[in-house]
């Protein structure tokens, strides 16, 4: 008996020295939507919406301010969604688990017409490959069709154990596939992340290509790029640029936000209107650590132009290339 407690007690090891995995480990393999959450600084009980803003006058909530925060937010509800339908299958126990490789569902939520498999593979050295297909409730098997693809490295604990949240890596989310399920979101087009948070403290990375995705207001589809970096209780960066919109009253834009820990932060802005001009225009916004703005320069129309850059956050301007 002796012999048979000790040879449990070392199973744990064991699997690790021979490359085994765990479904703690698989289920840690995996991104959640905090992995990728872009994070802007945000007044208490505030709330945005990015249609509504407006041309910012000198006192007024920042221009550049609201949309820098809205268009991180569209960021962070188009993907958590997805990566929370992740979660919610991955927290049942999995359908089949063999050697390196983890199985949920086939999974449907009782009041939903959808139903989702989740494939996760041990790649080895704390790598894990994964696919989310989905397909009608009453469709056979083969109509499984993929709506998430991605690799993650995951960062590890003192024991060498993948923890959960936290590592590297890059997926793909096609709305395109998801708007062919029976239950679809409003979301359409594909997103191609990257990204890179390694532990509470390090510096978060996030890269993202957005691929005829759609304009609610416009009713069009675009193009965008999206690039965040921010340092756990420091600066933070992030560039916007959209592209290849023919039909948009902007043909190309980019914008580059940054900011400070205490909230207070500036925008650097290049477009091209449509029918492009001779030169690209750049527009210029600062705001303070109470997100009112203190300084705008307009270079198509300077009588719009207020406030002082001495009183900026950052100088001089740094542009996001279009």
């Amino acid at each position: 008996m002796h012999r048979i407690q000790l040879l449990v007690l070392a199973l744990p090891t064991l699997l690790i020295a021979c490359g085994g995995s765990s479904i703690d480990d698989m289920r840690n393999g995996l991104p959640t939507s905090d992995t990728v959450q872009l994070n802007v600084p945000k007044q208490a009980g505030q709330a945005l919406e990015m249609g509504q803003a407006q041309q910012a006058a000198l006192g007024d909530r920042s221009v550049f301010y609201q949309v820098t925060r809205g268009v991180t937010e569209f960021v962070n509800g188009a993907t958590g969604l997805v990566l929370l339908l992740v979660k919610s299958i991955t927290d049942n126990p999995p359908t089949s688990f063999k050697d390196h490789e983890a199985i949920w569902g086939p999974y449907t939520d009782p009041l939903q017409s959808n139903t989702y498999r989740l494939t996760v593979h041990d790649l080895g050295h704390h790598q894990y490959s994964y696919v989310l297909e989905g397909k009608a409730k009453w469709d056979p098997d083969s109509a499984f069709v993929a709506v998430l693809t991605g690799t993650h490295n995951a960062a590890t604990d003192s024991h060498g154990r993948p923890i959960r949240g936290f590592g590297s890596g890059s997926f793909l989310i096609d709305w395109d596939a998801l708007h062919s399920l029976p239950d679809p979101n409003d979301n359409v087009g594909t997103g191609e992340f990257t990204y890179s948070r390694l532990s509470p403290v390090s510096q978060v990375e996030i890269d993202v290509t957005f691929t005829q995705v759609l304009d609610r207001l416009t009713g069009l589809r675009f193009n965008a790029r999206y690039s965040y970096v921010s340092a756990p209780g420091g600066d933070g960066m992030f560039r916007f640029s959209t592209f290849n919109n023919p039909g948009a009253i902007i043909l190309r834009l980019s914008i580059e936000s940054r900011w400070k820990n205490n909230g207070a932060g500036r925008a650097d802005v290049q477009y091209l209107p449509n029918p492009t001009p001779v030169a690209t225009a750049t527009a210029n916004e600062c705001w303070n650590e109470f997100f009112l703005s203190v300084y705008f320069h307009n270079s198509q129309d300077p009588s719009q132009d207020y406030g002082k850059e001495s009183d900026c956050a950052f100088s001089p301007a740094e542009y996001s290339p279009l």
